[in-house]
């Protein structure tokens, strides 16, 4: 008798989709199937789109989303991993002033950045944490002005609860 567990992959799409969020797939997905699963590319023009993934281990991967739409080059189109992050952009991006918000919140998506704008109140624009959201384990990923990605873990509860003045 063999026995066949099903394996639920969660990760994560943001950026110049339809539908942002966590997206929860069994089974293998790759790229594109991950961008369809967010409704497709948010587009109206024909520029060049890239998907950025982002590895559980900081490892980033950059791919040209139009050689796999629309140039047939399916050996673009990569499987994803479980935790991955996948950040959609156009040739314009970081122009448009734009912050992504997922996990446990009540509205997870695209909000407007405003200057000195922290943590906490990004998680606020929101709607704040679901009763399933851990402030405990809060993440920022940020790309670098060399292009790399950083991701900086934050025990948010612990400085709300010592009124700890340094914010993210």
């Amino acid at each position: 008798v063999l026995n066949f567990k099903k394996v639920n992959n969660n990760f994560s799409i943001l950026g110049a989709v339809k539908s942002p969020g966590i997206v929860p797939i069994e089974g293998k997905v790759t790229l594109i199937e991950a961008v369809a699963k967010a409704g497709g590319v948010a587009a109206e023009d024909k520029t060049d789109f890239y998907g950025r993934i982002m590895r559980a281990d900081g490892k980033s991967i950059v791919i040209n989303l139009n050689d796999i739409l629309y140039r047939g080059d399916i050996t673009k189109n990569i499987n994803l991993k479980k935790g991955d992050t996948v950040y959609v952009f156009s040739e314009s991006a970081g122009k448009d002033n734009k912050i992504y918000v997922f996990g446990d919140v009540a509205r997870a998506g695209e909000f407007e950045y405003e200057e000195n704008l922290n943590l906490l109140e990004a998680i606020i624009k929101a709607g704040g944490p679901t009763k399933y959201g851990k402030m405990d384990k809060v993440f920022v990923i940020r790309t670098d002005s060399e292009d790399k990605v950083r991701v900086y873990g934050c025990e948010l509860e612990k400085i709300l609860n010592k009124k700890d003045s340094r914010m993210v």
